[in-house]
C-alpha cells in the first residue's frame, strides 16, 4: 500500500471517528436537554452531525501532519541518520 492511500485511508478514519464522537455527544445532549426519546435524541445528532464530517477532514488532516512532523519516522527509501546529525 502506498503511503498516499495509506495516509487517505487514516484521514477518513479519523475523520470518521471525531464525526462519531460528536454525533454521540449530541446525541447525549439532545436527550438530556431536549427530554426526548433515544430515537427522537440520535436523529437530532445524526441531522446535526452530518456536516461536522466535513469540518472533521482539515482537524485530522493537521492532526496527521503533525504527527509525522514529530515522528522522526523516514518516508520509505530515506536512510535513517545517525545518532547526533
Amino acid at each position: 500500500m502506498s503511503r498516499t492511500t495509506r495516509r487517505s485511508l487514516l484521514r477518513n478514519a479519523l475523520s470518521a471517528l471525531i464525526a462519531l464522537d460528536l454525533l454521540a455527544l449530541a446525541a447525549l445532549v439532545a436527550n438530556q436537554w431536549l427530554a426526548v426519546s433515544a430515537g427522537v435524541a440520535w436523529g437530532i445528532a445524526a441531522a446535526l452531525a452530518l456536516p461536522v464530517f466535513a469540518l472533521a477532514r482539515p482537524v485530522s488532516a493537521t492532526v496527521l501532519a503533525m504527527a509525522d512532523r514529530y515522528a522522526g519516522i523516514p518516508n520509505t527509501g530515506e536512510q535513517i541518520p545517525r545518532t547526533g546529525q
